[in-house]
């Protein structure tokens, strides 16, 4: 990253590096405090797991600001056809499937990226990116963190699945 993008990260993301105080509720599940029945728990976990894991759930959220559609319009002259879901915190985008990502991919270009987009989003108010090849979610960016999909978590054979 460039040092503008860089101090523009920091300028987001005050506290980043910041060692971060362990609570004894934060390894429960998504009901730290109990308010809510085992079965609500259960639906919640799997709306989480639902929305992040399909390319085509829209978020449940505001409508995006007119700053985030303009980055949404750079985005599709920066993309090749991209499908995109976008609301006030989370993004999605999709780009048509492709085989190029099965093989070996650089995952330093995937994770800069992501990375990069990740700020431009955050620079305009939102916290959360997801980039999929076709359905398949590939890498996301949450409030500055960013992680790549396990590629090899379907191929059992594979030493990498593990």
């Amino acid at each position: 990253m460039t040092i503008t993008e860089r101090n523009a990260f920091r300028r987001i993301y005050p506290q980043f590096d910041e060692p971060r105080t362990e609570k004894a509720s934060e390894w429960r599940d998504v009901d730290p405090l109990g308010v809510f029945t085992p079965e609500e728990n259960r639906r919640r976990r799997r709306e989480l797991f639902l929305f992040e894991y399909s390319a085509t759930t829209a978020p449940k959220e505001e409508p995006a600001t007119d700053e985030q559609l303009a980055f949404e319009t750079v985005l599709k002259t920066q993309l090749n056809d991209p499908f995109v879901l976008i609301g006030r915190t989370s993004i999605k985008i999709a780009t048509p499937y492709t085989e190029r990502y099965e093989g070996k991919i650089p995952l330093h270009n995937l994770l800069e990226r992501t990375a990069r987009l990740g700020l431009q989003w955050a620079q305009v108010g939102g916290s959360n990116l997801y980039i999929y090849n076709g359905p398949i979610l590939l890498s996301r960016y949450k409030a500055g963190y960013v992680s790549i999909a396990n590629r090899y978590i379907d191929r059992p054979g594979n030493r990498r699945s593990r």
